[in-house]
């Protein structure tokens, strides 16, 4: 599925920005950061890079990381990048890729009242098992490659260990 994803992008890169539309809403979406300060931004999903060369103008951060499924859609934005970015503040990583990250499991997550409230409204799902861990990155082009469930000190608590590759 993966493939399939990242070569739908790579056919439909030369024309992407074809219009102003993604210039538009990634121009949106770092207004939204202003007018805090960068060091350090990941794009993730980088597309043909409308993001990383907004970021690039209004936040003006010192390094940005973008990445994306689409081999294609990375290469018409190092070329695209000439110009917004003549220091190279941008590093356009190759396609794919690796994530690590952990999340409580569901039997050992006890948050206070409040911050449960918030769980099902902002559509936070957390894994009882190795499978739901799977679920978790479906439609995100990552695939679950290794999950552990780490007890803590206590054993009352665990986090499940994730590493998925693109």
């Amino acid at each position: 599925m993966e493939e399939e994803i990242g070569a739908a992008f790579d056919a439909i890169a030369g024309h992407y920005d074809d219009n102003d539309e993604h210039a538009h809403i990634a121009d949106a979406l770092v207004r939204l950061l202003v007018p805090a300060a960068a060091g350090f931004l990941v794009d993730v999903a980088t597309g043909t890079g409308a993001a990383a060369f907004a970021a690039l103008e209004l936040l003006g951060p010192t390094r940005i990381v973008a990445v994306d499924i689409s081999a294609g859609m990375l290469g018409v934005a190092r070329k695209r990048a000439v110009t917004p970015d003549p220091g190279q503040r941008i590093e356009w990583l190759r396609a794919g890729g690796r994530a690590a990250f952990s999340v409580p499991t569901a039997a050992s997550f006890s948050p206070s009242p409040q911050f449960r409230r918030l769980l099902p409204a902002a559509g936070i799902r957390l894994p009882a098992s190795r499978d739901d861990a799977a679920q978790l990155l479906e439609g995100t082009g990552l695939q679950l490659q290794q999950a552990v469930e780490l007890q803590s000190g206590d054993a009352r608590r665990s986090a499940m260990l994730l590493v998925a590759g693109g």
